[in-house]
Parts: C-alpha cells; structure tokens; sequence
C-alpha cells in the first residue's frame, strides 16, 4: 500500500511529518507518521509518555508536546491511544500557534479530499465576532460527532472533564469554545478523519488533525463506565439505576449497533457481581421511553403502535422479542410498541406495573371516548375534529362540555358504565400505591368517570380527593379543582363548606373556600360569605385584618401592592375584600331594613339610595384606571355589582310597603328596570306589570318600556318582543319623555336586524318628530352610514 504524502504546496512544507493518508478503495488514516489501525506499540512511541486510560477500558494514552521552530516557534500536542495488542484506535496532532488564513485552510480542505479520495462529510465554518477568531471543522470517512449537552458543556466551560468521550471542537481548545458559546462535539462512532483550523484578523491560529475508530472509542468508554455505575449497587431488590444502564447502553446502540452495544455490555459485565441489569433489551428501548419511563409516566408519543412514522425502529423490536421473549426487561419493549396486556404477562411484577396497568386502562378508554366525541362531533355537523391521543379525547372532552349539553356521557353514550368499568379496574390497581406518579392521574380519571356515569357527588369526590393529595402532584392546582368545583357548584353555599369541612385534602385548598365564598355572596348569605372568604385568606397566608375594609378597587389595589405573593395569589384575593366588605354593608342593610317602620322615612330613603346606587353603577368608568383594568381583565368590583343591587332593590321594596315610601318605590322600580336591562333582561316584562299595577299614573314607566325595548332588541336579539314593545309605548305613551329613546333603540336594533328599509323610516321620524336633539344628530349619522351596527352612542342614555 503506497502512501501519498502531502508534498506539492509550500504551504504545507513546515508540517510534512503531521499526516499522511493513502487513496479511497482502501483507506488508511494516518497522522504524525502513524496509521489508524496499526500496531504502534514500541520505538515508535519512545518520545511518548504513556499510561493506561481511566475513561476508556484496556486503552492506553500516550502523549508528547514539542516545540520547534521553522521561522517562528510554535508547539505540537500529540496524542495516541491504542488497545493491549498495541492497534491505534485514535491519533491526534494540535499544533499552535500557525500563520493561516481563510484561503490556506480551503487549499488544505481541497488537499485533504484530494489524498482521502472523497468529500468530506461535513465542512463547518464560524464567523469570527470581536471575542473570537474565524474557524471550521470538518470530517472525512464515517466518523459520527455529536453536540454535548447542556451540563457536559457547563463542566467543559468551567474546566472539568465531563468523561462523555474524546471533545472536538472548531477552536482547538474546547474551554474556550464552550466559553464563547461555540458548539463542543463528542467523537461518537464510525471511523474517518477531522480537520480544525481557526485563524484571527492577524492571521494567527491553529491546526488540528484526528484519526479515530470512534466505534472502538465509545464501546470502550462503555465498559469503563457500566462497572463505576454500578460499583455500589448491592440491593437485590433496588432497581432505580435501570434507566442509566438503559440509557448509556441505548446510546451506544446508537452510536454503533444494537449488536456491538450488547457485546459490550456482556463483556462489561463479566466484571460486574450483580446481573439483575443485564438485559439485551436496553440497546432496543427508544431513549424518549426511558426519559418518562424513569419518571414512571405513560406518554403516548413513546408508544410505536401499529400506525407508527417509524416502522423500522417497531420492525427491530418485534424481531428481538421473537428471538429473545424472555429477556429480562422485555416487557418495557411490550409496552414501547403499546402491547400492553403481554407487557403484563412478561413480567406482572414488573418495577414499572404501575405505568403498565395505567397505560392498559387508559387504551380501554379509547373506544368509549371514541365514540363520545363522534356523537359530539355528529351535533357540529362534522366541523370538530377528533384529536389522536388519547389524553387529548379526554381534553377535549373537558372543554366541549356544551355540546353534550353539561350532562353526563353516560346520557351519550350507550351502556358507559358497563364499556368503562374493565377500564377502571386498571386504574384502581394504579391507585393502590399513593407513591406512584400516575396515582393522581388514575384518582382524576376514576372522578371524572363516576361524575359522568351519573353516580351521586358523594362517589366522585373521594377520587378528587385524592387526586390532590397522591401521586406527583399534577393536580394540586387547577386540574382536579375545576371538576371538584363543577360538581360543588350544584349546592348550596353552606354544603360546599360542610363538604370542604368534612375532607382533609379539600380543606388545604383555599380556592374551595374562595368558591364557597363567592357562590354565598351570589346567594346573599353574608354570612357564609364572610366565613369563607375568611379560610381562603388564611389559607393563602393573608391575615383579613392587613386588607382594607373598603369596597373600593382603587385602594384595594393599593394595599395589595405590598404583598408579597400576590403573582402567585392572582385575582382572586382581589376580590376576597370586595365581598367581605361588601357583605358586611350588605348585610348591616338588610338588619337595618327590618327595623325601617321605626326609622324617620328620610333616613331611611336616603341610606336606601346611598347603597343601592353605589352598587348599581350602570356605566363602565371612562378614567384611566379603568381602561388599564379591563385592559388587564382585571374586574371593577366597586359600584358594578348588579346581582346585588337587584337584591337590594328586592329587599328594600319588601321592607317599605308604607305609604311614605311611595316616591321611593317608584324609583326602585325603575332603577331595578335600568339595572335588569342589563344583567336580567328576561324579567322586565315582569318588572313593568308590578311598577304599572302599583303606580298606574307614574311618568316613569315610558322610560321602563324604553328600557324593555333595549333589553329585548339588543340584549335578548328578540326582535319581535321589542317590535311589540314599542307599539305598546308609542300607542300608550305617546308623548312620554322616553318616546325619542324608544325610537333611537327600534332604529338601531331593525337595522342590526338587517331591516334596513324599516330602520330608514324610522330614522327619518326621529329627523322629523325630534329635529333638535341628539336622537336626530344620531339617526342623520346612522342613515349616512346604514351598515354599521353599534349601540354604544346610546348607552351614555
């Protein structure tokens, strides 16, 4: 075999004795005179000093430094390391500093392809930037590199070696590339040839040049590593380090081959006390499998099902289990290819039965979500689409539970409790062990599937229950809540605490406090109200005395600045005193109501239009504040509050049946008109018979009609009901004071009803009957611009 020998360029003159490599056919990769898979033991290695390798098993490292100088002085790092029969499996030369500029390096990158008889792999360059010099990489033969990770790159930068194997990099100093945030590789398997340079804007630099048999190398560095991993594992029965063993043994097959993989593992357990890890399966086991496995988590992407984008990788399985069904392990391959019943069967005992059963439970539950979500789909005509993974059904599920109505599945589909009970057995086993991850997962399911089979609050919340208090703590939070919350929705306030009361893990959960609170607050039970919203503060570790006892958001805010936690508390504690506050107002009303036949009428009427005014604001705030409030979606609890202003109302006309308080009531009837309008326009109707039956000759009800007229066309969009309406007041009333109102409102609300030509006419009457007010600036506007429908011009009313 002749060798070439780089000899044409002067370029090349000074470095003659660095590398010389024989033609393609039959590659041989040589450097510093030495040959990639000779025997180099002896003479030459004399100016070596050698030692045996603590990275890689039964490999000796020489090295030498040499400094010479041909017109300027420069150093030579070399490095040789070979097996015990002397063979090189990795040669390597550095030598700095260089004169080398951008075109010399090409000129040797094309000299370099020349003599390998072929182009390199891969030709890498880098910019240089003000920290560091230009520079490349590149590789000739089957040689793999492959970027370390985050923490071997952190160990590098801060001069540690991270033993993941032998490091290149474009610079030639791997230190100060991770330093510059430069990609550092590891040699991680074939066979062939690197190249480095770098140069800066002097034209100073460097040259690298690397022979390597990276599939020796990496098998090697294997069988160093296995025996220290497991140097102190003597527990028969502990088998937490089985996903390290999986993972470097999986990572080698990937690097080399399954079968070079498993060869180094038996060898490298010849070695080793203990077997229980020694498992033919690891070099098949996909490493995103492992990553969740080790974490006990089923993760559908892991599974290569019959439908997988990567037959291959399910082809290769398939034919080891046949040729090997009773490897130890083997059932993690039954699992990774979502054979899951024979996973079982391999090995009931199995260190991941947990993940195994889940994973069995969750695959029966398919068909029967399958078919949920097409009856669901059926009522959309089709426009939904059904997601793929099987956590996602069940998702999607969760937030289209409009489509079935808010009603159990077990109203969906056919025979629910029987199709889903094989499944819930699964899950049970799960949650037998509190300790497993996937034990909340399994406790949530088990809830969400009794709350759908129709079964009582009673059967459902246990699951929830524990939901929040096992497994790896997924639902602490929202998860499990917003079903516990659904299903405490349906009670009265005071059986939501009772409830809350009676459970451990619901009682360490504040924000079931804070929906007990809020839910009293909507009913008008102050006191609950109060009570609750009292255990949400302390259980969010807020003292109720350090907030203010004000209903105003403004200082709300104020004083909520100056907690600590309030990020993680959330808007919710932006409420809490709101409505405990407002509760106490309230409920002092109430109890000043019962004695009003012995209070003077004038104190009574004008506490009585104090409060219900304060909490009846009918017109969003125009300030600042407010805009950045709703920009923030933050709510303006202050003075907007209509559920209770219409409770207030309620309450004070039930109290003031004397004639004194006839002035008053009328215009309780009208606010709660003006109020309803909005928040309950269904009732108006209602509304009017009362005020009209009470006070038949009242200059008000015109005004209440118009407020109907609002409520029915652009509240409630009844047309007909508001047409109707209007007839009514206009034929009534006919030169009531709301009677432009009324005209303003059908005018908008036929032409948000696409009845242009009604809408124009009416236009035109306001323009002629009300010539002189805004109603007819308005209609002008509307009639120059008939395609817009808007209201808010009129809400300012």
């Amino acid at each position: 075999m002749n060798s070439v020998h780089r000899i044409g360029l002067p370029l090349y003159a000074c470095f003659l004795w660095l590398c010389c490599v024989t033609p393609s056919h039959s590659v041989q990769y040589s450097v510093d005179g030495l040959n990639l898979g000779d025997a180099v033991a002896g003479s030459a290695l004399q100016t070596y000093g050698c030692k045996p390798s603590d990275e890689f098993a039964q490999l000796t490292l020489c090295e030498r430094t040499q400094t010479r100088n041909r017109g300027y002085a420069y150093s030579a790092f070399g490095a040789v390391m070979h097996d015990a029969n002397g063979v090189a499996v990795f040669l390597k030369v550095k030598v700095a500093p260089v004169q080398m500029t951008k075109s010399e390096a090409e000129k040797e990158i094309n000299q370099l392809t020349k003599e390998l008889g072929g182009k390199p792999l891969s030709v890498d360059w880098v910019d240089p930037d003000r920290d560091r010099p230009a520079s490349l990489i590149a590789r000739w033969g089957q040689i793999k590199l492959e970027k370390i990770d985050t923490d071997s790159s952190d160990a590098v930068e801060a001069g540690k070696n991270p033993k993941v194997g032998i490091l290149v990099d474009t610079l030639g100093d791997v230190q100060r590339s991770a330093k510059s945030g430069l990609e550092v590789y590891r040699i991680s398997g074939g066979t062939g040839f690197i190249y480095s340079a770098s140069f800066d804007s002097k034209g100073r630099g460097h040259r690298q040049y690397i022979a390597a048999n990276g599939d020796e190398l990496v098998t090697r560095q294997y069988q160093a590593a296995l025996p220290v991993l497991l140097a102190g594992d003597s527990n028969a029965d502990d088998f937490q380090l089985w996903p390290k063993v999986a993972d470097m043994t999986r990572r080698l097959a990937r690097d080399t081959s399954p079968k070079i993989a498993n060869d180094a593992l038996d060898k490298a357990f010849e070695k080793i006390p203990s077997k229980k890890f020694r498992s033919h399966v690891w070099a098949f086991l996909p490493g995103g499998a492992i990553q969740h496995l080790e974490m006990h988590e089923h993760w559908d992407v892991d599974i290569y099902g019959s439908k997988t984008e990567h037959p291959e990788i399910r082809g290769n399985i398939r034919t080891f289990l046949a040729s090997k069904p009773s490897d130890p392990f083997v059932e993690l391959l039954y699992y990774v290819i979502g054979e899951y019943d024979q996973a079982l069967q391999a090995n009931p005992k199995s260190v991941l039965a947990d993940v195994l059963q889940y994973a069995r439970g969750f695959r029966m539950l398919e068909p029967v979500l399958h078919d949920a979500i097409e009856t669901v789909r059926s009522r959309t005509k089709g426009t939904i689409d059904e997601p793929d993974e099987i956590f996602r059904k069940i998702n999607f599920l969760l937030t289209h539970q409009d489509l079935y109505d808010n009603k159990p599945l077990s109203t969906v589909v056919p025979d629910f409790a029987a199709r889903v009970a094989p499944a819930r057995a699964y899950f049970e086993q799960v949650l037998r062990d509190t300790r497993a991850p996937h034990a909340d997962d399994a406790a949530f399911i088990l809830g969400w599937l009794t709350m759908h089979e129709g079964k009582s609050k009673e059967d459902a919340l246990p699951y929830f229950s524990k939901a929040m208090v096992v497994g790896n703590g997924d639902y602490k939070d929202p998860g499990a809540m917003r079903r516990v919350l659904r299903i405490l929705e349906r009670l009265s306030s005071k059986e939501q605490l009772a409830i809350v009361d009676s459970d451990s893990a619901f009682a360490r959960q504040p924000a079931l406090a804070y929906a007990a609170a809020r839910s009293a607050y909507r009913d008008f039970n102050y006191a609950v109200t109060i009570d609750a919203a009292t255990r949400y503060l302390n259980g969010m570790g807020v003292r109720p005395d350090a907030l203010p006892a004000t209903t105003d958001p403004d200082r709300i805010d104020k004083v909520l600045e100056t907690v600590d936690n309030i990020d993680q508390i959330g808007v919710n504690l932006r409420e809490i005193p709101y409505i405990l506050q407002a509760s106490r107002e309230l409920s002092q009303y109430e109890a000043f109501l019962k004695g009003a036949a012995n209070q003077p009428p004038d104190n009574v009427v004008n506490r009585a239009r104090a409060i219900i005014i304060k909490y009846s604001k009918l017109l969003d705030g125009d300030d600042n504040r407010s805009r950045e409030k709703k920009k923030a979606g933050l709510p303006e609890f202050a003075h907007k509050d209509l559920r209770q202003a219409i409770h207030l109302i309620d309450v004070t006309l039930a109290n003031t049946k004397m004639p004194a308080y006839n002035r008053l009531r009328e215009w309780l009837y009208y606010r709660k008109a003006r109020v309803a309008a909005v928040f309950a326009p269904e009732t108006m109707p209602d509304i009017f018979t009362a005020m009209s039956g009470e006070f038949p000759a009242s200059k008000l009800l015109d005004d209440v009609l118009a407020e109907q007229i609002f409520a029915q066309g652009l509240i409630k969009k009844d047309l007909n009901a508001a047409r109707a309406t209007f007839n009514k007041l206009v034929s009534s009333y006919p030169n009531g004071n709301a009677i432009d109102n009324a005209y303003s409102w059908m005018g908008i609300i036929l032409r948000c009803n696409g009845q242009l030509d009604e809408a124009e006419k009416i236009n035109r009457e306001i323009t002629r009957r009300f010539p002189l007010t805004r109603h007819a600036g308005y209609a002008r506007a509307r009639m120059a611009d008939p395609k817009t429908c808007t209201a808010e011009a009129f809400l300012d009313d």
